[in-house]
């Protein structure tokens, strides 16, 4: 009967170890949810979350991240990890919107609101991109987390050898971007 019972406490602690450790491995990437950042990506993947995350963000907030590639035959990857920001018709509370450059005046290729259908994943056409994340003064939802990763940009020729090798979507394991 002892032995059983210590045999489940033993259980129950290495259950609590193997959660936490999931835990620190999906927080590997680096992380921020510092608003205006410049951040360059040197190959391993950033999240970038909304502040506070995963508690609710805060009122009136604008963020602002440009995102540079570690050279200009790469580009921006994201994917979209969580995501859920208070519900508006046209986005016009709460928003996060990515533009295909560095500045906000750039060509605008998303902006999500709610808890909307996104694309999991996407590409920049550029070396840059810039994230915006704006909330109101009403409601405040969970928020974002994206994982933001440098792409080898896709095209080039394939020239067959005697060895194996391996061909892999662009910003594998994570789905393919649109």
């Amino acid at each position: 009967m002892y032995v059983k019972q210590e045999f489940k406490q033993m259980l129950g602690i290495y259950k609590t170890i193997a959660v936490f450790l999931g835990t620190l491995s999906s927080l590997h990437a680096a992380s921020t949810d510092r608003c205006f950042e410049d951040i360059t990506l040197t190959g391993d993947p950033v999240n970038i979350t909304s502040p506070g995350y995963p508690k609710p963000y805060g009122a009136n907030l604008t963020c602002g991240w440009k995102i540079h590639t570690s050279s200009p035959d790469r580009r921006v990857g994201i994917h979209i990890a969580y995501f859920s920001l208070e519900p508006s018709v046209n986005c016009k509370y709460d928003n996060l919107s990515f533009y295909d450059g560095p500045e906000k005046s750039n060509v605008s290729m998303f902006t999500f609101c709610g808890k909307e259908s996104t694309p999991s994943s996407f590409l920049s056409t550029r070396d840059s991109m810039y994230i915006e994340f704006i909330s109101d003064s009403f409601v405040n939802a969970a928020g974002f987390r994206i994982n933001v990763m440098d792409i080898e940009k896709c095209g080039g020729t394939l020239t067959a050898t005697s060895q194996q090798q391996h061909l892999n979507s662009p910003g594998y394991p994570y789905t393919y971007f649109k």
